[in-house]
């Protein structure tokens, strides 16, 4: 073989494997890429359930909820009593109008 031959033959062999590296570079480039897209998707609905659960109802929220549900709880069986004896006492009063008059 002649030394041109060669010269070639390795010119060639390193042009080949230029191309070759260049084009996995960018297939390379191409999936970095795709997964850049991925990750700012990922982190907009991220960033969204963040906020959304900033203003969601917490564990000590519902406890106050809960706690103000069992106070007005309490205050309408106490206004329950209190209405059911006031019926009992206008009970007595009108049966103590029919038996004796408004006298």
């Amino acid at each position: 073989m002649e030394p041109t031959n060669i010269i070639y033959l390795v010119t060639f062999g390193c042009y080949a494997v230029w191309q070759y590296l260049r084009a996995r570079g960018d297939k390379t480039g191409q999936r970095l890429e795709e997964i850049t897209k991925r990750y700012e998707a990922i982190e907009k609905d991220l960033i969204s359930l963040q906020a959304s659960i900033r203003g969601s109802l917490r564990y000590n929220d519902l406890a106050r909820v809960y706690d103000s549900i069992n106070r007005l709880s309490e205050q309408v069986n106490k206004m329950d009593g209190e209405f059911k004896s006031q019926a009992g006492m206008l009970r007595a009063v009108f049966n103590r109008i029919t038996e004796k008059g408004m006298s």
